[in-house]
């Protein structure tokens, strides 16, 4: 798939909404998603045939798994992103929680219901 193909599956997805919470029910959020397709960087990843991503906002580590994995469905082929300095790639096939999981316990030694025991 071209990088145009590839932009296209970021850029196609359907809109997603909520109820707002403020005007009770009367108005909708409209809810951004945590990738966008990322054009440069990631070259290993990109020869390698990965589709390449970049996350915006402030999503955590398993929400951009949990999109990174329904984009590897649709383009057949594994998500490369940068989360905290380290690249993640999610597989079509993959449990995107297994992966996150494991981005968890290579970043801090500890798996998240031990980093929440210490809260």
């Amino acid at each position: 798939m071209t990088a145009v193909g590839d932009a296209e599956l970021f850029g196609g997805r359907p809109l997603r909404t909520s109820t707002c919470p403020r005007c009770r029910g009367n108005g909708v959020v409209v809810e951004v998603y945590a990738l966008r397709y990322r054009a440069t960087g990631l070259d290993l990843q990109r020869s390698a045939g990965m589709v390449t991503a970049t996350v915006i906002g402030a999503f955590g580590i398993f929400e951009v798994c949990r999109e990174a994995a329904e984009v590897a469905e649709r383009a057949s082929r594994p998500v490369a992103f940068q989360f905290n300095d380290r690249v993640v790639a999610v597989t079509p096939g993959d449990d995107p929680d297994d992966v996150a999981r494991q981005w968890w316990f290579d970043v801090y030694g500890e798996t998240p219901e031990q980093t929440a025991a210490r809260r």
